[in-house]
């Protein structure tokens, strides 16, 4: 894998008073032209100026969240799990938001490389990307809907919970369930590590890792799920795959020595010796598509404005662009 460095340099000219000292930049694609904006409100400000299918960037540092309410893409510079290179710097969105997309045939929304801690309000999304993200809570309110999203690389550290329709997929991430109403729910687990306070139910569970989260001595999976080469511990009954539906070698432990003290969710050597169904290993680093918290397309590394515009009345902006080249 090799990283591929371009620099653009924009020129621009100036209507309002830009402070060449802001450190956050968002830049909006839309039909091939590019339009930039700056300081914590440059997402609402490009949210604002979009429209269906086109994509916003951001640099690292913090940005005001905004309502979400067109099928856009929106990238930022990375989840900032862990220190890594050049991405030791998240995007990060401040204070809580909603998303209330109406059904789109052509366009739909995606979130990659962003984090954000506290509680996002969904009313109606459909066949959402939510990738390589840190996401605090997730609820799916009222009567709304969410169909068919997708989590890929994320970790949503608080819980995700809805009381209607929702069916989504999630893929090497790490998900805390909270409550779901069971007529409702159908969810595809695929080497994903999964914390639930509760019996799961409608789940298809593929080399996954289920903790029973509290001290219930009840929780496990429905006759509804279909668990296949997945290990539990924690919390639940002594059996909690059902013996209808389970396919392969599931393992319920007796011990909650699972992953390796200060990583992230890196197996202890008995765990990854656990037969899987593609002899890789349970968990976020299995499978196919192995977990990786560097996002898949160019970010904007830095920016630089300079003091001052030039004669002509023009301001020169320099902005480092650093992509993956396969």
């Amino acid at each position: 894998m090799k990283r591929l460095f371009f620099v653009l340099t924009l020129i621009a000219a100036v209507l309002t008073q830009v402070s060449a000292q802001t450190s956050q930049l968002a830049t909006l694609l839309h039909d091939g032209n590019l339009s930039i904006f700056y300081g914590a409100g440059a997402l609402k400000d490009a949210h604002e100026a979009a429209v269906a299918g086109d994509v916003i960037t951001l640099s690292a540092g913090q940005f005001n969240a905004c309502t979400l309410t067109k099928p856009v893409t929106i990238r930022g510079a990375g989840m900032g799990l862990t220190e890594s290179d050049n991405f030791a710097v998240p995007t990060v969105l401040t204070g809580d938001f909603s998303i209330t997309i109406p059904e789109d045939a052509e366009h739909y929304l995606v979130l990659e490389g962003i984090q954000h801690n506290t509680s996002i309000q969904i009313s109606n999304v459909y066949n959402p990307q939510f990738i390589k993200c840190i996401l605090g809570k997730l609820s799916i309110i009222g009567n709304s809907t969410m169909k068919d999203a997708k989590f890929i690389h994320c970790d949503i550290r608080n819980q995700i919970s809805a009381s209607n329709n929702i069916t989504f997929s999630s893929t090497n991430s790490h998900i805390v369930i909270g409550s779901f109403s069971t007529s409702y729910l159908t969810a595809n687990y695929q080497n994903c590590i999964i914390e639930t306070p509760s019996t799961l139910y409608h789940s298809l569970l593929n080399n996954c890792i289920i903790k029973g989260l509290g001290s219930s001595t009840s929780i496990k999976l429905n006759g509804n799920c279909t668990p296949f080469y997945c290990v539990w511990y924690g919390a639940g009954v002594k059996q909690p795959f059902p013996y209808e539906t389970a396919k392969g070698t599931n393992t319920r432990l007796d011990h909650e020595n699972v992953f390796k003290e200060g990583t992230f969710y890196e197996l202890t050597d008995e765990i990854k010796a656990l037969k899987t169904s593609d002899g890789t290993q349970v968990g976020i680093y299995g499978g196919n598509m192995p977990f990786e918290q560097t996002t898949t397309v160019p970010q904007i590394s830095k920016f630089s404005v300079a003091p001052k515009t030039s004669a002509d009345g023009k301001l020169s902006i320099d902005i480092e662009v650093e992509g993956i080249k396969q």
